[in-house]
């Protein structure tokens, strides 16, 4: 219990750093963001580590907002929709089930790919990101044994057989 909760800590302190970090290159860059995008036309004036900083901003608060999704799936299913609904929307309990569950296992799996991509940047990998996977944070001399690619190897082995229902 103890383990997680300073788990849950160090993240918290490295999105803080990171958030503060983008805050700061868009201050020293003069640039504003709109509505808290970070986009192709802002990124085009940086330098290439203010990138690498933007983009693994960005992948965190992507990871972040599918574990916010998984949550809202996981609330879905655990409420029936009510006969008004269902007739309303014509939408039969059975589809419903479906489509929630669908993105559900959809949703859980992309976590690990993209922790491999935030993997990836963070140690300024270079490799493109479509070539990226955990083979490649395994075997490059930089990521080979660091805790980070470990977790994620377990977390893909305990996901396989959620992999093989998706497919």
């Amino acid at each position: 219990m103890v383990m997680a909760k300073e788990k849950k800590e160090s993240g918290y302190k490295f999105f803080k750093l990171l958030s503060g970090l983008v805050v700061q290159i868009l201050k020293d860059n003069g640039l504003k963001s709109k509505e808290g995008d970070i986009g192709w036309d802002l990124e085009k004036e940086m330098t290439r580590k203010q990138k690498r900083i933007v983009g693994m901003y960005k992948r965190y608060s992507r990871i972040l907002k599918t574990i916010d999704q998984l949550n809202t799936v996981a609330k879905l299913l655990a409420v029936k929709p009510s006969v008004y609904f269902t007739n309303t929307v014509q939408i039969e309990y059975s589809k419903y089930l479906e489509y929630n569950l669908e993105i559900y296992y959809i949703r859980f799996t992309s976590i690990v790919d993209q922790a491999i991509l935030l993997v990836s940047e963070f140690y300024d990998l270079g490799t493109d990101p479509k070539q990226t996977n955990l083979r490649t944070l395994t075997c490059n001399m930089h990521t080979k044994g660091k805790d980070a690619t470990a977790i994620l190897k377990k977390f893909d082995k305990l996901i396989q057989p959620i992999k093989r229902v998706r497919n």
